[in-house]
């Protein structure tokens, strides 16, 4: 009898003492991963010997089936601490009460799936599964994420679940861990729990860099380093960090399956030292005992970080130049060796892009230009002109930049196709800016358009109209460069098709490409030897950009020992002016700042117009055997500009691109003249084609000049609502354009129509808000108006 009651006592008293059970969910249970892990879990590997659990296994309905089948084989089981298991598809199920979570399921990359896609799949995923976690589980819940991309997976998941603590959250790389401790346990002979320390830097992926800089093997009894017990350092650079990082595709190759059993192990390790913590593994002696020390595992850890670094930049380099000659594999024999020239320019500029981070200067060397290498235009002017002008001429290229199409004004095809002043398009007015010269000074001063293959087709159809004009007429084409996947590194590009689904796979990278591309036409050394000296580089959409005979007499004047190599027109900034880019003196050399350039601390201070008073207007006088010299030496110096684009299906991608005048420092005796404003007449919007359509200027030979009846030199500050945005809707708001001559600021909002013979005067601000409608009527005058709802009109 008191056996008995000593054995019911026992029994009542183990009960009562052993833990409450915690609830534990893993996502994707019907799948391999899940079936070599749940016995683990549920057997006590993970959360102790004496912890009861329930096992929540949540999957898509489809999989149900599957999961009665997983179900009867953990009872089977019959494990003393598995107290229920819950098979479910609902989330309010499987996240209700949670203390611990481990999200395997997620989305496959399939054949033929694009990344972005994978990436939506799983965000949608993931999102549903934190904001499940936030509503439904513990505060205290511990999350693991496992499904693949895990670390973007596991920031969504973190991100929708706002109150759990972000150290809740971590996402697996504990397999690529484990399988860079059996390496190097392997290799020097010992078990696998005797290398401690070994670390991985990047994600789950080929990328990642095992790193044994800091690892520890205990042999013998004795704990040496890592690379010393190993004692082969190419092996350890080379095939240990290749394994490492190839593991998994080895396994599916091997199996046709992929890594479920040493995944599941890790999985285990990795939620297990979670939930208890990592025992001390470093040994305090050796790294933490002094300064000494510190500073030596600092230097480790430093070496460690740019060692991986490299590898990362390496690997990101020979996954772009596979990427790339896949490419090519696709493009058609005529454009074979062009494309390659191209892809070699976009290869460099990758390379530096990949080993350049933060700013490209130092704010604090940045310096006001010396008095003398700006020099005003007025002095250029007094010099006069020689009685020889045409010698000069003949030695001078003019090159107009037009790679730009005309879809932020609403037009299709080339913006310089676009009719700004009587019809006539910039082209137009370009080549009669030209053929007047050579008229006059019986010289044969050429054009060359730099287009991109967006304007190359259309550009040289329309250039037949010019063949009887006395102008000789050239194209180059600039650089084709891929988008690039944010994400990836790598080109969004499918083949090198430009039409269909590649459409926004491609882009001209910015008229800094000026340089090599002229130089892979042929062009630039075919002009050399026709004595051409100098060319003048400007936009084709600056209708103040004329050729200045001053400023050319001003570089062949001097002695050819002291030439001038490049001058940049600057003009004085306004407030309109702030983002342009201006001139400094840096490292005792001239040079282009841009706004992209500049550390976001010192924004402010750039912008400023009493600190940086000037900016470029991108009209440039360079000398052609000094791109030949710079070029053939590949010393071009210029800094990338890394611009940012959202494609149409939502992808973030970014164009590396550079500024033709970022290459200034790079030219001997480089000289800036700051010139009138009216050198600087870019059409940008329709706000600028209305100043340049109006009676503000005359037009003669292809030249705008401003009209001698307008009292101040500056243009007046127009600002066009969205309704005018289009040419198409900008001219159909204007019966005609109005008489602007004593304009000083006009602004326009919402459905505004003008009648004709309008008179503006002063300033006119006029104002018709959502659901009016204002016509001006025609021959109206407005000094100093104000416009709004009706037509009512009040003093201003």
């Amino acid at each position: 009898m008191l056996t008995l009651l000593s054995a019911m006592y026992l029994v009542v008293r183990t009960a009562s003492t052993q833990a409450e059970p915690i609830r534990v969910l893993v996502t994707g249970a019907a799948g391999q991963i899940a079936y070599s892990l749940l016995y683990s879990i549920a057997k006590g590997d993970v959360f102790g010997k004496d912890q009861p659990i329930i096992l929540v296994l949540l999957d898509i309905t489809p999989m149900l089936p599957v999961l009665d089948g997983v179900v009867m084989e953990l009872q089977d089981c019959a494990l003393p601490l598995l107290r229920e298991v819950i098979p479910t598809d609902k989330v309010e199920v499987g996240f209700k009460d949670l203390d611990a979570a481990i999200l395997v399921g997620s989305m496959p990359r399939k054949e033929g799936m694009e990344r972005k896609d994978l990436l939506k799949a799983n965000v949608a995923i993931f999102k549903t599964q934190g904001e499940a976690l936030e509503k439904f589980a513990k505060k205290t819940v511990k999350v693991l994420v496992v499904g693949n991309p895990a670390n973007t997976n596991c920031l969504i998941a973190s991100k929708s679940a706002p109150s759990i603590p972000k150290e809740n959250f971590s996402c697996l790389t504990r397999l690529d861990h484990n399988r860079a401790r059996s390496q190097v346990a392997m290799r020097v002979g010992v078990p696998s729990d005797s290398v401690k320390n070994v670390i991985i830097w990047g994600n789950h992926s080929s990328t990642q860099y095992p790193d044994v800089h800091h690892a520890v093997v205990n042999r013998n009894g004795k704990e040496i380093s890592g690379f010393d017990a190993v004692n082969d350092e190419s092996w350890l650079k080379g095939d240990f960090i290749s394994t490492v990082q190839q593991r998994g595709a080895a396994v599916i190759k091997a199996r046709k399956l992929s890594s479920a059993m040493s995944a599941a192990k890790a999985i285990c390790d990795h939620m297990r030292d979670i939930w208890f913590g990592t025992p001390d593994s470093v040994p305090h002696k050796a790294l933490l005992g002094g300064p000494a020390q510190t500073d030596l595992y600092r230097a480790g850890a430093n070496a460690g970080m740019a060692e991986f670094q490299e590898k990362q930049r390496q690997q990101h380099e020979s996954s772009m130049h596979t990427e790339l000659e896949k490419l090519l594999s696709s493009s058609k024999p005529s454009d074979l060796e062009s494309s390659r020239k191209d892809f070699e320019g976009f290869k460099k500029l990758f390379h530096r892009f990949l080993q350049e981070k933060g700013p490209s200067v130092d704010w604090a060397k940045i310096q006001r230009p010396p008095e003398d290498s700006i020099q005003p235009y007025d002095k250029i002017k007094l010099k006069g002109l020689p009685a020889d002008v045409a010698s000069s001429l003949n030695k001078l290229v003019v090159v107009k930049l037009n790679g730009g199409l005309g879809t932020s004004m609403g037009c299709k095809g080339p913006k310089s196709l676009i009719s700004v002043r009587n019809e006539n398009t910039f082209l137009d007015l370009t080549v009669q800016q030209i053929e007047h010269l050579n008229k006059t000074y019986k010289t044969d001063v050429p054009l060359v358009l730099m287009n991109s293959f967006n304007t190359d087709e259309d550009t040289k159809k329309i250039l037949q109209k010019y063949t009887h004009h006395q102008v000789k007429i050239h194209t180059f084409n600039q650089s084709r460069y891929p988008r690039i996947n944010k994400e990836s590194l790598l080109p969004v590009a499918t083949n090198m098709s430009i039409t269909g689904e590649n459409e926004e796979a491609w882009y001209p990278p910015g008229h800094g490409d000026i340089y090599a591309s002229f130089y892979n036409s042929g062009l630039l050394d075919k002009l050399i030897a026709e004595g051409k000296e100098y060319i003048f580089v400007s936009n084709i959409d600056n209708l103040g950009a004329t050729v200045d005979l001053h400023i050319l007499n001003h570089l062949m004047s001097q002695p050819t020992d002291k030439r001038c190599e490049f001058v940049m027109e600057v003009t004085d900034k306004t407030r309109a002016d702030v983002k342009g880019g201006t001139l400094t003196q840096y490292d005792g050399k001239l040079r282009l700042l841009e706004i992209a350039q500049v550390p976001k601390a010192h924004v402010d201070e750039f912008k400023s117009v009493t600190k940086f008073k000037i900016f470029n207007t991108n009209n440039l006088w360079i000398s052609l055997p000094a791109i030949k010299r710079l070029h053939e030496k590949n010393a071009m110096d210029m800094e990338i500009i890394v611009n940012p684009k959202t494609l149409d299906g939502g992808l973030n991608v970014i164009q590396l691109e550079t500024a033709v005048g970022a290459a200034m420092k790079s030219f001997e005796n480089a000289l800036g003249i700051n010139v009138p404003r009216s050198r600087f007449l870019p059409v940008k919007t329709t706000s600028d084609l209305l100043l340049v359509m109006s009676n503000l200027y005359s037009l003669r030979e292809g030249s705008l000049t401003m009209s001698p009846r307008r009292e101040f030199p500056t243009t007046p500050h127009v600002k066009l609502g969205s309704s005018f945005t289009k040419v198409r809707d900008f001219l159909r708001r204007f019966e005609s354009i109005p008489d602007l001559l004593e304009l000083d600021h006009l602004t326009v909002s919402g459905d505004v129509t003008f009648g004709k013979q309008l008179t503006l005067k002063g300033t006119v601000i006029i104002i018709a808000n959502h659901g009016d409608r204002i016509d001006i009527p025609a021959g109206a005058m407005l000094e100093n108006k104000i416009v709004s709802g009706n037509l009512r009109i009040l003093d201003h």
